[in-house]
């Protein structure tokens, strides 16, 4: 690498040399966007660096890099001259919310302090790939195309008034979502991938979920996969990701579209994931002796 390639490289890098000192700075997408990858000396091998961000299993950096930018081993991002505070500015309030009605009858509702998170709001239609044309039938009659960025941009500013104090604390943007209808999956009914706003159904398993009151839970259990942290310093992966499922099973039950119905049996492990890790958060801030109300918040970070 010699020269700076903002527009795009061909998908095939996976180790670069660096003939004499230099910083790089690699993209996974063109003109310098998206997540980097900043190097200083030789590497054999960046194909997995950074590699295994919860919804990102398949980011594979050997057919990403896109674009990269090169500098002189002492050169060091420009300083910003004359910065004046801007400690008043907050995001616009979202005006007159009302909860929105799917297709089969189910609300999305408006949750007290949604308002204050129009950073969530999708700014752009949706890229819409039709993979299997009756799973785009079913979802259709419960959420047409045209109400996705409704639905949506209401289930996000919901989702991030239950996780976050801040507006400022949201760690990814979506301006676009990328809408898959797919064919079978073993066991998924939908799923998300984070890193390219990704939301997509799965045929054998969407049709179920989308009669009354299941499909808004969905949509919100997935939506929040979109928006919370990975718990990535979290070093058992089964823990990380039973904390990852029970958040978004804990989101619609302190929405209350969710039943509080607790796990039945006994003896779970509070990290099994999904209901049983979300009724575990859901009595540790609404329901023990001595509440928490922040705890998942808390640990949401």
């Amino acid at each position: 690498m010699v020269d700076d390639s903002a527009d795009s490289v061909p998908p095939t890098y996976s180790s670069v040399r660096f003939g004499q000192p230099a910083k790089v700075y690699a993209y996974v997408e063109p003109n310098e966007s998206g997540w980097m990858i900043p190097m200083t000396e030789s590497e054999a091998d960046f194909t997995s660096r950074y590699f295994g961000y919860y919804g990102d299993t398949d980011a594979v950096w050997n057919d990403r890099v896109r674009s990269y930018r090169v500098h002189a081993a002492d050169w060091t991002w420009p300083i910003v001259q004359d910065q004046q505070p801007l400690t008043d500015w907050t995001w616009p309030i979202v005006q007159d919310q009302q909860p929105l009605t799917y297709g089969n009858g189910d609300l999305n509702p408006v949750t007290p302090g949604s308002e204050r998170f129009s950073i969530v709001t999708l700014r752009e239609e949706p890229n819409i790939i039709i993979n299997n044309t009756e799973t785009y039938d079913i979802v259709q009659a419960v959420m047409p195309v045209d109400t996705i960025n409704a639905h949506l941009s209401q289930a996000a500013r919901n989702i991030c008034s239950v996780l976050y104090d801040d507006p400022d604390e949201i760690d990814f943007r979506h301006r676009q979502l990328n809408v898959h209808y797919d064919g079978d999956h073993p066991s998924w009914c939908a799923y998300v991938v984070k890193s390219r706003s990704i939301l997509g159904f799965k045929r054998n398993y969407i049709g179920g979920c989308a009669e009354a009151e299941w499909f808004r839970m969905i949509i919100t259990h997935e939506a929040t996969h979109l928006f919370q942290l990975t718990h990535n310093q979290i070093q058992s992966h089964t823990v990380q990701l039973g904390i990852t499922e029970g958040i978004a099973d804990y989101v619609p039950l302190v929405m209350g579209i969710q039943p509080k119905r607790r796990p039945p049996g006994g003896g779970e492990r509070w990290y099994d994931g999904y209901s049983t890790t979300a009724h575990f958060f859901y009595y540790i801030t609404h329901e023990a002796p001595v509440k928490s109300p922040n705890f998942v918040k808390d640990l949401n970070r």
